[in-house]
This record gives structure tokens, sequence and C-alpha cells, in this order.
């Protein structure tokens, strides 16, 4: 990450998007430093395939990860407030009630501001 810079985090996204230009929601989403490699209907050794390709590009363009954030080979992960499996995307059960309980105090704070003014 470049840190001292204006857009930093955009500069960045635009970089791996740059990258990984080529395998973007073929098999391949990145949003900022988190990378989700994911085959439907390919066997283990056909996805495993994939993440070699993954990982060569980042090895040709000096990008490193923390393999102790890495996770390989599950059937279902957490990305980006989502859980993703071979049945699909759904949100998480936490964050949703989260979003409702922000949607609840808004609508709360819309309330008081209109009686109040």
């Amino acid at each position: 990450m470049f840190f001292g810079q204006c857009n930093a985090l955009a500069t960045f996204q635009n970089i791996m998007n740059n990258i990984f230009s080529e395998y973007l929601y073929g098999f391949l989403i990145i949003y900022m430093d988190d990378c989700l490699v994911f085959t439907k209907r390919l066997t283990i050794p056909e996805h495993m395939k994939k993440v070699c390709q993954v990982l060569q590009k980042m090895r040709e363009n000096n990008l490193y990860l923390k393999i102790s954030k890495c996770e390989f080979a599950k059937s279902e992960v957490k990305f980006l407030g989502w859980k993703v499996s071979k049945d699909g995307w759904c949100k998480e059960a936490i964050l949703a009630g989260c979003i409702l309980v922000s949607f609840l105090l808004f609508c709360l704070y819309k309330q008081i501001v209109a009686a109040h003014s």
C-alpha cells in the first residue's frame, strides 16, 4: 500500500485492476488487498491451476502475500461481509443485522430532527 499519497487507496486499487485485468470477474475478484479466486464448475486441480496463475502474476509484479491471512481450497469463505460458497453469495447475518440497526437509527434521527426543527 502506498502511504503519504493523497489518493493511496484508489491508486492501489487501480494498480491491482491493471495487473489482474485479464483475470478480473472471470475467476478473480479484487477489492483493495482482498483477492478471491473462484471457480464454479472446475475440479480441484483446475482450480489450483487458476490460483497458480494469480500467484505467478503476483510474483511477476513483486506483490507479496501474508500467508497467515490466506485460505486455500475452501468450499465456503467470507469475503467483504458476504458468505461465498458453491451455492452462491449471501449476506452474513451479523452484517445484515448491523445494516438494519443503522437504518432504524437513521429513521429515528430523522424523526427527532423533524420534531425539533
